[in-house]
């Protein structure tokens, strides 16, 4: 959800990660979706606040799967996901 600031912050933060390490990839927000359509993400919003939830779907591409690029991708997004010391 754009509107939601600690969302947004973490997102763009993740992507700066994920596209350290892969740079050949296209990562986008909101894509196909717009990131408030009704869904389980959606209605845990309504549950908790910006400061006690932070709801991310990531969609990736069918053009991947079956290749070389998707095992590159599950790791990147794995270890994006890893503090940094």
């Amino acid at each position: 959800d754009p509107q939601r600031k600690n969302e947004k912050r973490f997102c763009e933060d993740y992507r700066t990660k994920l596209s350290r390490s892969l740079p050949a990839i296209n990562i986008e927000f909101n894509e196909p979706y717009k990131g408030v359509d009704d869904g389980f993400t959606t209605y845990l919003r309504t549950q908790f606040g910006d400061d006690q939830y932070l709801g991310i779907e990531i969609e990736i591409n069918q053009r991947f799967v079956g290749t070389d690029n998707l095992h590159a991708i599950t790791v990147a997004l794995s270890e994006s996901l890893r503090p940094e010391l």
